[in-house]
């Protein structure tokens, strides 16, 4: 199970929280654009989390899940991607969907 503070508060995340994480990098260029990312259930298509990512390296860090599967939704404002790469599966054990 995981936790976050806030507000000087654990919160809990028990429907989605667990010990594993997901690392993806965002973008196959060279840019140094930081890209908005929402990470979602699915299954449910449910929004659980929300990132940028890195300015210099491109990636996204989301921890603190479980397995999955999960959906990456990467925004991106300069439309510099083509569609199909902006939404992805990822699972938080490392492996590839």
């Amino acid at each position: 199970m995981s936790g976050r503070l806030l507000g000087g508060v654990i919160h809990r995340d028990l429907e989605d929280g667990g010990s594993l994480k997901i690392v993806e990098t965002t973008r196959r260029t060279s840019t140094t654009e930081r890209l908005k990312v929402v990470l979602s259930d699915a299954v449910s298509y449910r929004p659980v989390r929300v990132g940028w990512s890195d300015a210099e390296t491109g990636q996204i860090v989301f921890d603190h899940l479980r397995k999955g599967p999960w959906l990456l939704i990467v925004l991106d404002p300069t439309e510099a991607y083509a569609p199909e790469s902006m939404i992805r599966e990822a699972t938080a054990d490392g492996s590839r969907p």
